[in-house]
């Protein structure tokens, strides 16, 4: 019997040294289709890429007969203790199909459902790239962001690159949009691309040249195509 100290998924004095040693539920190296029939929570430790394509369930008699009906409901936890390893599999549903990869130390909960596992939760790492600086040029162009990223420092010499779109990033993911320095001014295209503002005007950010002149918006990832930013209500073109 459990101490009853409240809801333990794992194994009693699983991973510890002292006691048992033992590391159940350790999802093999490069082991694209692990069974998850016994147990809640699971763990990779992938040293090489790998691909997760499916999580295996097994009925007691060994046979396929009846797993849609036998696991119903079923829930998992997948625990990454490496950021090698990739879930993207044809039964396997996330809330974006775009945001497959995890970072160390990040988790990810499904629900087994009619042959096929659903996301229903997840951790989101943001000590990988919290802040990091993208370069901006004078012509249109498109954003790249990553699930990692919260601040971005869009950064350039060009006074006013017009930047038409944001692309990857996941469903519900906010990031604050910061004007660089050495003079860059960038203005967001409101509909040109995917990004959408209320109104019909475009915005223009104020670059950083002194302490006192700082312009940011949050844009927020509404849809796998389309991004919408918050203005505050100054500076549009």
């Amino acid at each position: 019997m459990r101490i009853p100290y409240g809801l333990a998924l794992g194994r009693m004095n699983n991973w510890t040294a002292t006691y048992q040693g033992k590391t159940s539920h350790l999802i093999a190296q490069a082991n694209t289709a692990p069974d998850v029939t016994n147990g809640v929570i699971f763990f990779t430790t992938n040293s090489a890429a790998t691909t997760i394509e499916d999580f295996k369930l097994t009925t007691p008699h060994g046979s396929a007969y009846n797993v849609a009906g036998l696991f119903e409901g079923k829930v998992i936890k997948i625990f990454f203790k490496d950021a090698n390893t990739t879930i993207s599999g044809t039964q396997i549903f996330l809330a974006s199909s775009s945001n497959t990869a995890f970072s160390t130390n990040s988790w990810l909960g499904l629900i087994y459902h009619n042959s096929g596992w659903y996301e229903t939760e997840r951790s989101i790492q943001n000590n990988a790239a919290v802040s990091r600086s993208i370069a901006v040029g004078a012509t249109n162009e498109a954003i790249t962001v990553t699930a990692a990223d919260r601040l971005i420092l869009l950064a350039g010499t060009s006074p006013t690159p017009t930047i038409t779109g944001i692309s990857g990033g996941y469903i519900g993911q906010q990031i604050i949009l910061i004007a660089g320095s050495g003079g860059c001014s960038p203005i967001l295209a409101n509909t040109l691309g995917n990004i959408y503002m209320s109104g019909t005007a475009s915005f223009r950010m104020a670059g950083i040249s002194s302490a006192a002149n700082i312009s940011s918006v949050i844009a927020t990832k509404i849809s796998a195509s389309y991004w919408t930013v918050s203005i505050p209500a100054y500076a549009l073109v």
